[in-house]
């Protein structure tokens, strides 16, 4: 379950990357709808993820566990979506510089910056991944995944998504 500082945390940082992506597509209609519905989704399903975990309705029902990981899936839509538009982007940019017969080996403070994103972006998405592949399996198997491979360490209170109650 997500716990309100969690998660407003981490919708603070899709947000951002959400908003890196929009500047970067300002005038494409069907980009921004899309990062807009992935938002929606992303906030509805983290709030009612923290309600679920406040109003404690999850044990009388067997839905409690469905929240551990879900939030977290639009999350990383979002993060996934985002950087693959800025990674667009960054690759239209190289191909006009090349069409402008620039020297290859220059590079603009532009590429730098979307570089960075892109790469940042790429090793936060693979982090956002395999955590939430370890809340799934942690969630829907038995023996879990603790004490295995020292997932409880990786507990912080920033990352206080898997906590089963």
């Amino acid at each position: 379950m997500l716990s309100w500082p969690s998660a407003i945390s981490l919708l603070l940082s899709d947000y951002i990357v959400s908003w890196r992506a929009w500047m970067l597509f300002q005038h494409n209609r069907r980009v921004k709808l899309a990062l807009i519905f992935l938002m929606v989704v992303n906030v509805g399903l983290n709030i009612a993820s923290c309600i679920w975990a406040d109003v404690e309705i999850h044990s009388l029902f067997s839905f409690g566990s469905f929240f551990t990981w879900l939030p977290l899936i639009p999350s990383l839509m979002v993060n996934i979506y985002a950087t693959l538009l800025i990674a667009l982007k960054a690759w239209k940019y190289r191909q006009l510089m090349i069409q402008l017969e620039l020297p290859r080996t220059m590079k603009s403070r532009a590429q730098t910056v979307m570089l960075l994103l892109i790469e940042s972006g790429a090793v936060f998405c693979a982090i956002q991944f395999a955590f939430t592949a370890l809340c799934f399996v942690e969630t829907y198997f038995e023996t879990g995944i603790r004490g295995h491979v020292g997932f409880e360490s990786c507990y912080t209170d920033h990352f206080y998504f898997c906590d089963r109650k």
